[in-house]
């Protein structure tokens, strides 16, 4: 990868992309984070955690990176009525972490339970 100019290329555009994306959330402008997962060699769920952690170390709060990943992507599809945070007669797909996420956004990675549909699968 160091003798890659693409891979050396692809490195620059992350980094001006961070910046960004700092930017952009603390001016206010609501970011949902989403994922290409689908393609191959992307592993669902993986690759969400990872980009939780690049938004984190882009200087997105933990309290904002949730939120873009719930609340703040479910307004952008439109779907907020239904799902994105946990209210009496929403959608409930949700995970329990054994560490609080507020710390540390890698403690998302700490799964103790998963609920499919306000149904423990896990």
């Amino acid at each position: 990868m160091r003798t890659s100019a693409s891979a050396q290329r692809y490195k620059q555009a992350l980094e001006v992309a961070k910046r960004n994306l700092k930017r952009l959330a603390d001016a206010g402008v609501r970011v949902a984070m989403g994922t290409d997962t689908g393609p191959p060699m992307r592993f669902q769920g993986y690759f969400e955690l990872l980009e939780l952690e690049q938004m984190s170390s882009a200087g997105m709060t933990a309290r904002q990176i949730l939120a873009s990943a719930t609340r703040d992507a479910a307004r952008c599809m439109k779907l907020d009525q239904e799902l994105g945070t946990l209210e009496a007669s929403k959608w409930a797909d949700f995970v329990v972490l054994d560490a609080d996420p507020l710390v540390d956004i890698r403690n998302t990675r700490r799964i103790s339970s998963v609920w499919i549909a306000g149904n423990k699968v896990r």
